[in-house]
């Protein structure tokens, strides 16, 4: 119902707070594509900022901004990360929806491992 309100207030810039978390894949998608994205109602109307953890959403974003525990940890665009994956040859937990808040800066498991 928020999502209805908002595409019909014309606002400037609309911030969204992972609205599709509580639907299943192919409703948000669709909501997605009808609503938020770049062929949606509200493409021209307004900017939309969208924070969700779902990173199937991250390849229709002009610009990614990732935060961990408060801090900017990449800002630019889905290419840019992916390229910065390749460079360090090392997998980004955000490109593959993995969380690993258990590996520390070496990459190593926390429990040893």
């Amino acid at each position: 119902m928020s999502l209805a309100r908002a595409a019909f207030s014309n606002p400037d810039l609309l911030l969204l707070d992972d609205p599709l978390a509580a639907l299943d894949m192919q409703t948000s998608q669709q909501v997605f594509d009808s609503l938020i994205g770049s062929n949606s109602i509200l493409q021209e109307k307004c900017t939309r900022v969208l924070a969700t953890n779902n990173v199937s959403f991250a390849q229709y974003a002009d610009t990614i901004l990732i935060l961990n525990r408060g801090s900017v940890h990449f800002l630019g665009s889905l290419q840019e990360l992916q390229s910065m994956a390749v460079v360090t040859a090392k997998p980004s937990p955000f490109l593959t929806g993995v969380n690993e808040d258990t590996h520390d800066a070496d990459g190593k498991h926390a429990n040893g491992a």
